[in-house]
């Protein structure tokens, strides 16, 4: 359950934060500041709508009042979300969430998946310690870079199929998180020419499960994946939106010989670890 300081980092709709517990004053105090810094109009929403007339602290109104003349972000204008990842974890991620539908992708947002993966690798450090990692479909890069933060993985392969995303959205993020150690970004187009590096450990994926059309494609790479020589598992985080879907990844899944095992269910989101299924013995 996020905290409301966590929701206004993430900028969460303030519609939805109205019956949140305040919490600590002087840290709310704290956490609008900062993020007014970057979307002086969100906290000037949020003041007014929960603050302005039910709390009496002076810089509640002082602070609405400095944010009266801010205005809306632009669809094409950046904004900077954190998102803090257990007790010492703390992402920034550089993004557009209101770009989707004009340029025809989804990595100029986070999506849900991805904040309920970086958890786990938080939580489960051993999963990604000593490796050589590969996200697949990386957008804003959130994974890769809550790994980097870490600091634990031997390598990091960042990639999309999308080099604007790459190049515009990826790797301002890696930099605005001083993820910079033994990191390659690159295209990987599933079922491509796009070679899959031949030294990785672990794959993991977030929110790259929403279209059923390229399941094909996306399990052609993972077994890919899962052939090199010492890769172990692919960890993906998947928002489960109908029967349907689910029921056609496993089905392709099941075609290329994989197994999912799901290690952890939170509301509509489901991660699964997926391995190749042991070659059936020769007669």
């Amino acid at each position: 359950m996020l905290s409301l300081c966590d929701k206004l980092y993430q900028q969460l709709n303030v519609k939805d934060l109205l019956e949140d517990p305040l919490g600590d004053l002087e840290e709310l105090r704290a956490v609008l500041q900062e993020v007014s810094e970057v979307n002086a109009y969100y906290v000037r929403q949020f003041l007014s709508a929960r603050l302005v007339d039910q709390c009496d602290e002076d810089w509640v109104y002082e602070m609405y009042v400095d944010l009266l003349s801010s205005r809306p972000l632009r669809p094409d204008e950046p904004n900077v979300l954190v998102y803090r990842l257990g007790d010492t974890v703390r992402v920034s991620i550089r993004e557009m969430p209101r770009l989707i539908s004009a340029v025809n992708t989804t990595g100029f947002r986070t999506w849900r998946a991805a904040t309920s993966l970086s958890k786990l690798l938080v939580e489960h450090r051993e999963l990604t310690r000593g490796k050589t990692v590969l996200e697949l479909g990386c957008g804003t890069g959130l994974s890769s870079i809550t790994v980097g933060v870490l600091d634990e993985y031997k390598k990091l392969y960042v990639t999309d199929g999308d080099t604007g995303i790459l190049s515009e959205v990826t790797t301002p993020n890696l930099s605005l998180n001083k993820v910079e150690r033994d990191v390659q970004c690159q295209r990987l187009v599933w079922a491509s020419e796009d070679r899959v590096p031949g030294d990785i450990d672990v794959v993991v994926g977030a929110d790259i499960t929403y279209d059923p059309t390229v399941f094909p494609e996306l399990c052609t790479c993972l077994d890919e994946c899962l052939q090199q020589p010492k890769c172990q598992c692919a960890i993906l985080a998947c928002t489960e939106r109908n029967r349907e879907t689910v029921h056609e990844l496993h089905s392709q899944c099941a075609q290329h010989s994989l197994s999912m095992e799901c290690l952890q269910a939170e509301d509509a989101v489901k991660i699964y670890k997926i391995t190749r299924r042991p070659a059936a013995p020769s007669a």
